[in-house]
């Protein structure tokens, strides 16, 4: 972490933006010290900051607990931790056996700005040139500031830059060839915070999930098929008390042997629960924060539903069976939506199938089987006697005692 100068003008002159005059250029200055974190990639920023581990926290006896800023973790619902095993919260994460973070947490404790970079020396030699146009507190306040400055680059905004790269500048400098750069720094309120997260020599940061799984209780409901139905039903009542229950038995159930349902729920209920002021509840915005949504936008599709079940080791076979048979006929366009085709069978991309460990599928129709009409052919079996076989072969009569010998019949010429 840098503490860099931020230098940024103020021109009190509105005449000077139409024809760079310096007669005109009236300048007053902000000087601010900036603790920056890093520049450009956020993704490694938060992985400085907060080296979440792959392991799975496990509850010790009074174990002491931080919850680092955008944690959605109910204090109430320690309360089991609290009284069974002597787990506590502190304020203090020195002294925690494990900090707790989630993927809000480094917007809670930083932010950022785009700054042009030019180096101290250069600005230096700007300075000397401008100081009879910079109001006198000003040129005070800066030099006192650069007399124990040892950094080698100094931050300004884009007016800032204009000013001293103008054609009119009084000493005009290069403008910065890579232009402005994103810089993220710390919030005044836990500037104290991040220097210890960035110096490490903490306890283990885990990832808030691996609390959630612990704060219901054993005694919890999960959520099943049938239960899955029963909410489903109360979602889909006029009752809007109805939905509140529902709601509440979903903030505190078991997450982790319930994940699919919870899912599935939010798929086809989040547009209800958008609308009731319950999920501003702290049990339900735990939940939100399990499932990494957020309570103004809980919409949820399959893909999304598949990602929770990965991430949570819970993509299995009979998960992700009943999570396709759930969305036959909706998302996936099974049926309707074609005149001519329908889709017959559904697997998993190979990459996600060595993943599940095992082979997918799942067929939303069976193997077609053409109907053949076998034609029953009824021989009717007559039983004739002698003479009447004689009449059918030969056409005549036989009895007169005819033998079976063919006849031949004379004809008068």
């Amino acid at each position: 972490m840098k503490n860099l100068l931020n230098i940024d003008f103020t021109v009190n002159n509105s005449d000077w933006y139409s024809d760079s005059d310096l007669e005109n250029l009236d300048l007053s200055i902000d000087i601010d010290l900036i603790s920056l974190i890093q520049y450009n990639n956020t993704i490694d920023t938060f992985k400085k900051l907060c080296s979440i581990t792959d392991q799975e926290y496990i509850p010790t006896d009074k174990d002491k607990l931080y919850f680092l800023p955008g944690v959605s973790v109910p204090r109430i619902k320690l309360k089991d931790l609290a009284t069974q095993r002597g787990i506590k919260t502190t304020r203090d994460i020195t002294t925690a056996n494990a900090i707790f973070a989630s993927n809000r947490s480094l917007d809670k404790i930083t932010d950022y700005k785009w700054y042009y970079a030019f180096s101290t020396a250069d600005f230096k030699l700007f300075f000397e040139a401008a100081k009879e146009y910079i109001e006198v507190q000003d040129v005070e306040s800066i030099s006192t500031a650069l007399e124990f400055y040892t950094e080698d680059i100094i931050l300004t905004d884009h007016l800032g830059t204009r000013i001293m790269c103008d054609d009119g500048s009084p000493h005009q400098l290069d403008k910065p060839t890579n232009g402005s750069t994103r810089f993220t720094y710390f919030k005044n309120d836990y500037a104290d915070l991040g220097k210890l997260l960035l110096n490490g020599g903490l306890c283990n940061i885990y990832d808030e999930t691996e609390i959630l799984k612990h704060v219901n209780g054993d005694d919890c409901v999960t959520i099943d098929l049938d239960m899955y139905k029963n909410l489903s039903e109360m979602f889909d009542s006029d009752d809007t008390d109805n939905h509140t229950l529902a709601m509440e038995i979903m903030a505190n159930c078991n997450y982790t042997d319930s994940l699919l349902f919870l899912e599935m729920l939010f798929m086809d209920y989040s547009s209800i629960m958008s609308y009731r002021e319950s999920k501003g509840h702290v049990n339900f915005k735990g939940l939100l924060s399990y499932l990494d949504k957020r309570s103004t936008n809980m919409s949820t599709n399959i893909d999304e539903a598949m990602n929770s079940l990965r991430e949570k080791g819970k993509m299995t076979k009979d998960n992700v069976q009943t999570l396709l048979m759930h969305q036959c006929g909706k998302n996936l366009s099974i049926s309707g939506s074609y005149n001519y085709f329908s889709i017959k069978s559904i697997s998993l991309k190979e990459e996600y199938l060595q993943e599940m460990g095992e082979d997918l599928d799942f067929k939303i129709q069976p193997d077609f089987t053409p109907d053949v009409q076998e034609e029953v052919i009824e021989e009717i079996v007559e039983e004739f006697t002698e003479d009447e076989v004689v009449e059918q072969l030969y056409g005549v009569d036989n009895t007169a005692g005819l033998s079976n010998e063919p006849q031949t019949t004379e004809y008068d010429l």
